[in-house]
């Protein structure tokens, strides 16, 4: 009786599978193949000749090993491809979920504070409003009806009235950034600051544009009065530094703007009022670029980084109930598994990156300083970076619970520590050593340089990126091999 589990010298194997199949090493015609109906269980077997051409036995040994590495990566490859297809939402999340913090980056850090409540209090302008009767604020007396003119209409003269120099000032600030309360006396700002109702108060003293007169014109030479009277006042709640520092920084440029308005105003030179100091800038625009764009190149790194390492949960799922055991012994190897999960993800990695690329662009004003290929590159190679490190955790874990922990631990760390927020040289310098070690510090760096000051890859700090990320990947893969194999 034939057994079709025996391999006989006419046949190279026999493969059991829904339809059974047998390799013929002659050329035979099926019709002389062995006869197997004497066996009832046997009579079902179909037999199908394969060409001799594609049978692998007929090829070099080397051949063989690569065309059956290959075949069993395509086979994972395709198993991913359908695991994406049956579960979109999660090809989906990837896609979006980059998209979505870089939308909240850019709405929520690195914006300036506006609305914040500012007390004031103008003796001038008490005694102003006392004699005309205006009922209106000081504000919009100042942008509505004392823009640049008198009360009867006329153009005002250089400091010509008692009420221009503090119009003027206050006409330097936008409606939106500042939200101003009028009060009439010192003590009234005051009570506002300690009930939380505005972070600080602006006095301007009395016969204030007066003062700021004689000032301009005595110089060194003022007396005290002068220097007193021509001097605004604050007050402030300090407790929230990022706020009253803004503040202050915008108040310090405001009063220039006004300084500078008041002398083009009274026919001096404008460049009077200019501070001694010139800045002038190299790569960039020092009034153009804001915090924003800064943190832009640092948060596609960490999160196209942090997504890609994520993929190391769903082997230590397969790990858990025993898929990859399995898989083991079927001959798939621990390399058989990253070529196919880099197969794979390749397609997601790109339409990421072509998608975070052009909100940047359309949205945000991302503008491209070198070259585009360079930067796109380097965001897909710290991608897969991002995928090595996540298998090289999931090398050490046999629960998904565990690597998570891990990479909580690990993420949370990434993005305070790796330059994504705030410059790594203002760190502890203990802590920067540890802190440049994470795999996207200075793959950060290198494409800030990219993106804002145009090098290329013949410069230090930009190959540097590049080194960085491909040694990760070596190492981290190189790492995992090993305990994978000692595993068996």
């Amino acid at each position: 009786m034939f057994n079709p589990l025996e391999k006989d010298a006419n046949f190279s194997e026999v493969k059991l599978t829904g339809i059974r199949q047998i390799l013929f090493d002659d050329h035979y015609p099926i019709s002389n193949a062995p006869q197997v109906t004497q066996n009832r269980r046997a009579s079902n077997i179909k037999w199908k000749r394969l060409s001799v051409g594609a049978n692998p036995y007929h090829l070099p040994k080397s051949k063989q090993v690569f065309s059956k590495y290959l075949n069993i990566v395509a086979a994972l490859t395709k198993k991913n491809f359908v695991v994406q297809i049956r579960h979109p939402m999660t090809v989906f999340a990837q896609l979006v979920l980059p998209i979505f913090q870089l939308a909240l980056y850019n709405l929520v850090m690195g914006r300036e504070p506006y609305g914040l409540n500012i007390a004031y209090v103008s003796h001038d302008w008490n005694n102003q409003n006392n004699k005309t009767g205006i009922n209106t604020s000081l504000v919009d007396f100042c942008s509505d009806t004392y823009n640049s003119k008198s009360i009867n209409g006329s153009k005002l003269a250089c400091l010509g009235n008692e009420m221009t120099a503090i119009c003027t000032f206050l006409n330097q600030f936008e409606k939106h950034e500042i939200t101003w309360i009028s009060t009439a006396s010192i003590s009234e700002s005051l009570d506002l600051i300690h009930k939380g109702d505005a972070i600080g108060y602006l006095e301007f003293p009395e016969n204030f544009t007066h003062h700021f007169r004689n000032r301009a014109v005595h110089r060194n030479f003022a007396d005290n009065e002068t220097i007193d009277g021509s001097s605004l006042r604050m007050r402030m709640d300090l407790s929230d530094a990022i706020s009253t520092g803004w503040l202050m920084n915008k108040i310090f440029n405001r009063y220039l703007n006004f300084m500078k308005e008041t002398v083009i105003s009274c026919g001096e030179d404008f460049r009077l009022t200019d501070l001694p100091i010139k800045y002038n800038s190299v790569f960039g625009e020092s009034d153009e670029q804001t915090w924003i764009e800064f943190m832009q190149p640092g948060v596609i790194l960490a999160f196209m980084f942090t997504i890609a390492s994520l993929h190391g949960i769903l082997w230590v799922g397969e790990k858990r109930l025993g898929i990859a055991d399995r898989g083991r012994a079927a001959g798939i190897t621990f390399s058989h598994i990253i070529c196919a999960s880099i197969l794979s993800n390749t397609v997601v990695i790109v339409g990421q990156i072509c998608i975070i690329v052009a909100i940047c662009v359309k949205f945000y004003g991302l503008t491209m300083g070198g070259s585009w290929a360079l930067a796109v590159i380097l965001m897909f190679i710290v991608s897969l970076a991002g995928q090595s490190l996540g298998y090289f955790w999931a090398s050490f874990c046999n629960n998904e619970m565990d690597i998570v922990m891990i990479q909580l631990f690990y993420l949370t760390t990434l993005m305070t520590s790796s330059g994504v927020m705030w410059p790594l040289e203002s760190v502890v310098k203990l802590w920067r050593t540890l802190c440049l070690m994470i795999p996207v510090s200075i793959p950060i760096m290198a494409l800030r340089a990219i993106i804002f000051r145009g090098w290329g890859l013949d410069h230090p700090e930009v190959l540097q990126g590049f080194a960085v990320a491909i040694c990760w990947i070596l190492v981290t893969l190189g790492v995992s091999t090993y305990v994978n194999r000692r595993k068996k």
